[in-house]
């Protein structure tokens, strides 16, 4: 699918040697166990390793029409990016955060790699001026997001 996109292909330096495949994928699940059974299927889901055009870097300004900023936010993995749209007031957290049935949480502690520092890490978010956050998983926050976000880091 990626040759017949031709896109290009960014990430953070910390995860641009798995995603490159100079490093083994390893298991998104902190139990041992279910690492195990689930390898097969997460292989699949992962696909190939890929070349990284772009390493990202904490603070970038993406080369976009809209100023996007890169904001390294590491626990899920230790290269998990956010993405930042000031002028938008738009914060796009992919997996640092879960937004279920109303309620706000951390990443999934079974997929997490560190917690503890996941937990910095929405510290670090909830500094940002931001209405809305978008999540890969789950629908928009889009009232008192940064309020919300705030709660849960207290």
């Amino acid at each position: 699918m990626l040759q017949r996109s031709q896109a290009s292909i960014a990430a953070h330096a910390e995860d641009a040697p798995v995603i490159g495949g100079d490093v083994s994928y390893p298991s998104p699940f902190k139990s041992p166990l279910l690492g195990v059974l689930a390898r097969p299927v997460v292989w699949i889901l992962a696909g190939g390793p890929v070349k990284v055009d772009h390493i990202l870097r904490d603070g970038e300004l993406l080369p976009t029409a809209e100023q996007v900023q890169v904001i390294h936010t590491p626990g899920h993995t230790p290269g998990s990016i956010c993405l930042y749209l000031k002028s938008k007031k738009l914060l796009i957290v992919g997996d640092a955060l879960q937004h279920s049935r109303g309620v706000l949480s951390p990443p999934a502690a079974n997929v997490t790699r560190d917690a503890g520092l996941a937990m910095q890490s929405l510290r670090k978010l909830a500094q940002l001026d931001f209405e809305t956050i978008c999540f890969s998983h789950y629908p928009p926050l889009k009232i008192r997001a940064r309020e919300t976000l705030q709660r849960l880091i207290d």
